[in-house]
């Protein structure tokens, strides 16, 4: 009898010009490969998975890095290079918004 392997749960979703793939690890803006390193790309899809949820810096921690010790800079960066990526501002943000000192 064949075993059934559950198939993970890949976020796979469009956003304004954007589409993300999880599963095929691609960014597109308008159908063109965007660059993001594979860290702020972890922290979009864990964004993605979770659309309009409120993440704590901690749940994005363990869920990208999982149980390494790493600092919160870490997430502040691929935070950054994120909003960089998609243009976005954390002033007038359209696709992240953080939430001081909850998310």
């Amino acid at each position: 009898m064949p075993v059934s392997t559950p198939t993970p749960n890949f976020a796979r979703l469009h956003f304004d010009e954007f589409e993300l793939d999880e599963a095929n690890a691609r960014l597109l803006r308008n159908g063109k490969a965007v660059a993001l390193a594979p860290t702020p790309f972890n922290v979009l899809c864990a964004l993605a998975r979770q659309p309009g949820a409120l993440l704590t810096k901690e749940v994005l921690l363990d869920t990208v890095w999982g149980h390494q010790f790493v600092s919160e800079s870490v997430l502040k960066t691929a935070i950054s290079d994120l909003r960089l990526a998609l243009g976005d501002s954390p002033r007038e943000p359209r696709f992240i918004e953080t939430v001081s000192r909850k998310g």
